[in-house]
């Protein structure tokens, strides 16, 4: 009976000891799913100011955004239907239709041609080449969040200011966008853009107006 006791109590140990190191492997593999979302997430945020990026596309649409703030009345309008419509599939061949306009030397440039044809950065970006990589920055982010891939918590801490600077801005085109275009064709930095509005809706940002 002793012997029986006995080979029970090692018995015990042996689960006590494998439930233990069972628990031990799945915090240490939790932890690292931890370190590695937020290394990703680090990694975005240093792809958004990296050097490069900010001189191809972050100042470039910061430009975009400014003037659109200084433009009043027709001459804002034009400008925004000039973005817009690269959106809602209406310029099937914005370079042919640069060549058919052959303008001036001199003449002023329509808010189109700024837009689609003017290089906007010294990387031969256009404004509109620039919006665009810049739109899908935001998607990749997105997919990124809702796929679990990286920390949405530390996401909110790091892009809070980076992109509540462009709330409004990013909202009038989604409204402008879901007004007029077909909504079988939304872009998807639209719901993208939204999604991560809400989500920093509530964020704590020290200067929210600090691009």
């Amino acid at each position: 009976m002793d012997n029986l006791f006995a080979v029970l109590r090692q018995f015990d140990l042996e689960i006590i000891v494998g439930l233990g190191m069972a628990f031990f492997t799945i915090v240490m593999a939790r932890i690292q799913i931890v370190r590695t979302r937020r290394t990703r997430t680090s990694d975005l945020y240093d792809d958004f100011y990296n050097a490069d990026h900010y001189r191809r596309v972050v100042h470039p649409v910061f430009c975009i955004h400014r003037k659109l703030a200084a433009l009043e009345g027709p001459a804002r309008e034009e400008y925004i239907e000039a973005i817009l419509v690269g959106w809602q599939g209406k310029v099937e061949d914005p370079v042919e239709a640069w060549h058919a306009l052959i303008p001036e030397k001199h003449r002023s440039l329509s808010a189109m041609e700024q837009h689609f044809f003017v290089e906007s950065s010294t990387e031969n970006f256009t404004e509109h080449e620039a919006l665009t990589s810049f739109m899908y920055f935001w998607v990749r982010a997105h997919r990124m969040i809702i796929t679990h891939l990286i920390d949405k918590k530390l996401f909110a801490e790091l892009f809070c200011n980076s992109f509540k600077y462009y709330d409004d801005f990013l909202h009038e085109l989604r409204t402008r966008i879901c007004e007029t275009g077909d909504p079988s064709e939304i872009p998807s930095w639209v719901p993208a853009t939204a999604y991560i509005q809400n989500l920093l809706e509530d964020a704590d940002c020290k200067s929210p107006r600090t691009p």
